[in-house]
C-alpha cells in the first residue's frame, strides 16, 4: 500500500484550482466509487473466506465480529485507492498529451525521427467529453486544460482522504500486519486486474492518436497540395483497411481454433427441430430423423464458417494489394512526376509513418480484442466445469 501512496504527487498547481461549477467529476469515475463491487460484500462466500484467513493471521483478543467489519472497511478503501490510482493515470496521460510532454525521447530517438513529439495535442476522449457538455448545456464554454486539471486535482484530493481514513483504520486496528494487507491487496488487484488492462488500453491508445496527428501536423508544414493532402488520406484509409482485414482474418481464425465449429455463429438454440419430427411414434424412425436434422445443421455451420475465411482472405488480399500499389504509386510520382504533381520525399515518409502507426495501433487493438475473447472464453469454460 506505500508504493500506491508515493506514486502520486503532491496536489499540482497545474493551473489555478479549478472551480467551474459547470465540470463534475466523470460519471463513470464516480459510480465506482460509489458501488461496493459484490466482491467485497460480506454476503460474498470467496470475500468471506479471505478474511477468515486475515483473521487467522492476526492474534486479537476482541470480538470477532468487530474485527471482521474493520477489514471489511479497510478492504473498501483499498479498492477505492487502487481504483483512483488508476483514473489518475489516465486522466494524467490526457493531460501530458495537452502538454505535450507524453512522449519521453531517447537520444537516438532524436537523431532520426522526423517530427516534432513536443506539441500539445488533446486526446479524441477529451474533445469528446467537452462535445457532449456543449451539446448538453450550449452556455458552457470549457476549455480541455480546465477539464483535465479538474479531474486530476479532484482525484489527487479524493486519493489523500481515503488514504488517510486508510492509514487511520490500520493504526487502529489491533494485529494488523503486512501479510494481511498483502492478502487483502492481492484479492482486490486480481479483481480490479480486467479494469486496469482496460485503462492501460486507453493510455496506449492516446499515445498512438498523438504519433498520428503530430505527424499530421507536420505534413501540413511542409505545405501540402490539395493534391498531396488527398494522397495522405487515401494512402491512410487503404492502411486502415489492409491492416483491419488482416486482423480480421486473424480474430475470425482465433475463433474457430478456439471453439467447435458447432459453437460458431449459429447457435445450437436458436435452431429447434420441427415440432413434427416429435410426433413421429417409432422410436427408431424418430432418433434417425434426429441424427440426419444435426448432421444437415453441423454441414451447414461448417460451410458457413469455410465461407466467412475464405471471403475474409480474399477481402484482406485486396486490402493489401490496395495498399502497395499506394505507396508505389507514390515513388513514381516521386521520381517520374512534373512540377504540378511534384511529390517531396519527405512527405512520402511522412505518409509511410503515419500508416505504419495506423497499422499497430490497429493491431494493437485487436490483439487486446483477442486477449478479452480468450478471457471470457477461459470464464465460460470455467462456469460450465462448475
Amino acid at each position: 500500500m506505500n508504493e500506491l501512496i508515493t506514486t502520486i504527487v503532491p496536489i499540482t498547481n497545474e493551473a489555478t484550482k479549478i472551480k467551474n461549477s459547470s465540470i463534475s467529476m466523470d460519471e463513470t469515475i464516480q459510480k465506482r466509487l460509489e458501488k461496493i463491487p459484490i466482491y467485497l460484500r460480506k454476503e460474498n462466500n470467496t470475500f468471506q473466506s479471505i478474511i477468515d484467513q486475515a483473521l487467522h493471521l492476526m492474534s486479537v483478543s476482541i470480538w470477532k465480529d468487530d474485527i471482521q467489519d474493520d477489514l471489511i472497511q479497510i478492504s473498501i478503501l483499498i479498492y477505492k485507492i487502487n481504483l483512483l490510482s488508476i483514473y489518475h493515470s489516465l486522466w494524467t496521460t490526457y493531460w501530458k498529451s495537452g502538454l505535450g510532454q507524453l512522449i519521453e525521447q531517447t537520444s537516438e530517438q532524436r537523431n532520426y525521427v522526423v517530427y516534432s513529439m513536443n506539441i500539445p495535442i488533446w486526446p479524441k476522449e477529451i474533445k469528446r467529453i467537452i462535445t457532449s457538455m456543449k451539446e448538453k448545456n450550449a452556455n458552457i464554454h470549457t476549455s480541455p486544460m480546465d477539464l483535465v486539471c479538474y479531474h486530476r486535482q479532484e482525484l489527487e484530493k479524493q486519493l489523500r482522504q481515503t488514504q488517510i481514513e486508510w492509514n487511520e483504520k490500520v493504526n487502529h486496528l489491533s494485529g494488523y500486519n503486512l501479510k494481511v494487507e498483502q492478502l487483502l491487496e492481492n484479492y482486490i488487484k486480481e479483481h480490479l486486474h480486467e479494469l486496469r488492462q482496460e485503462i492501460e488500453h486507453k493510455k496506449k491508445l492516446v499515445t498512438y492518436d498523438y504519433h498520428t496527428e503530430a505527424i499530421k501536423q507536420e505534413f501540413l508544414r511542409l505545405n501540402p497540395t490539395e493534391y498531396h493532402k488527398k494522397l495522405m488520406k487515401q494512402s491512410c484509409l487503404k492502411k486502415n483497411e489492409e491492416k483491419t482485414t488482416e486482423r480480421e482474418l486473424q480474430f475470425l481464425e482465433e475463433r474457430m481454433n478456439h471453439s467447435n465449429i458447432s459453437e460458431l455463429s449459429l447457435e445450437p438454440s436458436t435452431i429447434t427441430p420441427s415440432s413434427i419430427i416429435n410426433f413421429i411414434e417409432n422410436i427408431e424412425i424418430r432418433q434417425q430423423l434426429y441424427k440426419q436434422y444435426r448432421h444437415i445443421i453441423e454441414q451447414a455451420k461448417a460451410d458457413f464458417c469455410t465461407l466467412s475465411l475464405k471471403t475474409a482472405q480474399e477481402q484482406h488480399h485486396r486490402a493489401k494489394l490496395n495498399y502497395d500499389n499506394q505507396v508505389a504509386k507514390m515513388f513514381n510520382l516521386h521520381h517520374n512526376s512534373n512540377n504540378m504533381t511534384t511529390l517531396p520525399l519527405k512527405m512520402i515518409d511522412l505518409i509511410i509513418e503515419r500508416c505504419r502507426i495506423i497499422g499497430e495501433r490497429i493491431q494493437f487493438v485487436y490483439q487486446y480484442k483477442i486477449e478479452c475473447f480468450h478471457s471470457k472464453s477461459k470464464i465460460k469454460d470455467d462456469l460450465d466445469i462448475q
